[in-house]
């Protein structure tokens, strides 16, 4: 057992984060450059791109962590061949690098939350939230939202460690017990913190759906990275000796569980806005409608390629059932996830000038690469598949 779970073969974390940390180091003097450069308006530009990008990196980060908690409240065996994928993706190293990874953000303020940071005279909305909306009490929040995930992701961690050396079942249910009061503060702090840091650039406009709408994204990057991860290397140690098409059905289910709640909640909060008609509501859709017809093409491909053709697929018993296949899904909604990120985020910041440039290519393969480091050096700390607990077995008894 310990022998195939520990093998990489083909499957070396720690190479892959060495590559991700020069591609990283190397666009993030890149993107400084123009940032602090003399133009202002690339400047500009660059910073919208960093936003993009950080709100992208973050929500596989959550995710992960997510899907960390839920596995250890759920206890599902399939869930063991990808919990050391979590672990990592959003552990420690990969939470604190996204923390550090907003100073520039912090850094313009104004270029961001201007309308609450600098507000217009007699703006009364702005004036009612003008206790909370403070830089100060913002990055104050910021400190406590990721102390709170930093340090869940840290317990859990060393517990699921701490197994694997002493095989002490205990353990097991420390981090369930831990896991299900964990799982309502992560949903709670992370609405808080969506509404922090993304929903606050229209500090006019609100939605109840946005905060979980973003969490769903959030699971459906992490859900789509794992699935890929393991279908794509099925036939590789450790992944070869616990790969069943019992084990890649539980994937192809998950992966269209959550594709469903995405476009429920889309829908839900369009409804909801649409049905109240006001318009401080609707300015969200008017900006993705009306003001730029790129946008509303973007959002029509956006549903019909991030939900529809996926959710058609994965109707399939039979596909579900194909670790290639379910990998190349997986890596289709990962991809489209990344339009939806930018269909969101980009209005608040460019209105309707939302046309790619090249400074969103460059921050976000920037954060990305960051992010493969912190992922890569933790993964490679420990075996790939735990190695002391019983629901392994569970896996393993799905093999033909």
């Amino acid at each position: 057992m310990s022998e195939s779970t520990t093998a990489q073969p083909g499957l070396n974390f720690g190479r892959i984060g060495s590559l991700g940390l020069i591609v990283g180091l190397v666009g993030l003097l890149a993107c400084l450059a123009v940032m602090f450069g003399g133009d202002k308006s690339m400047a500009s530009n660059m910073m919208h791109s960093w936003m993009f990008g950080w709100a992208f990196w973050l929500a596989l980060t959550l995710g992960c962590l997510g899907f960390t908690l839920l596995h250890h409240v759920v206890r599902g065996s399939w869930g063991q061949a990808v919990i050391r994928l979590f672990e990592a993706g959003g552990g420690v190293f990969a939470l604190g690098t996204i923390a550090v990874l907003f100073a520039p953000i912090y850094l313009h303020l104004d270029t961001f939350y201007g309308m609450w940071v600098t507000p217009e005279p007699g703006d009364k909305i702005v004036a009612a939230k003008a206790v909370y909306m403070t830089p100060v009490a913002f990055l104050g929040r910021f400190v406590v939202f990721f102390a709170i995930w930093m340090a869940m992701a840290a317990v859990l961690r060393r517990s699921t460690l701490r197994q694997d050396k002493t095989g002490d079942i205990k353990q097991q249910h420390f981090r369930t017990n831990l896991s299900a009061p964990g799982l309502v503060l992560y949903v709670i702090s992370l609405t808080l913190a969506t509404t922090d840091w993304f929903m606050s650039m229209d500090a006019h406009w609100m939605s109840t759906m946005f905060g979980p709408l973003y969490m769903i994204v959030c699971a459906n990057l992490a859900i789509g990275f794992a699935a890929a991860v393991v279908c794509f290397n099925s036939n590789k140690a450790p992944y070869n000796a616990i790969m069943s098409k019992d084990l890649t059905k539980d994937f192809g289910n998950v992966t269209f569980m959550f594709v469903m709640l995405w476009v429920y909640f889309m829908l839900s909060q369009f409804i909801i806005i649409w049905h109240g008609n006001l318009p401080e509501y609707t300015s969200y859709y008017y900006k993705r409608q009306y003001e730029s017809g790129f946008l509303l093409l973007l959002g029509a491909f956006n549903i019909v390629f991030g939900w529809f053709v996926p959710w058609m697929t994965l109707l399939s018993p039979k596909i579900k059932t194909i670790p290639r296949a379910v990998g190349q899904v997986a890596i289709f909604i990962f991809s489209m996830r990344i339009i939806d990120v930018y269909w969101n985020i980009m209005p608040f910041l460019r209105g309707g000038n939302v046309l790619p440039m090249w400074t969103d290519a460059v921050a976000f393969i920037t954060i990305g690469g960051l992010w493969l480091f912190a992922f890569g050096k933790t993964a490679s700390q420990a075996s790939i598949l735990p190695e002391h607990d019983t629901r392994l077995q569970e896996a393993l008894a799905h093999v033909a």
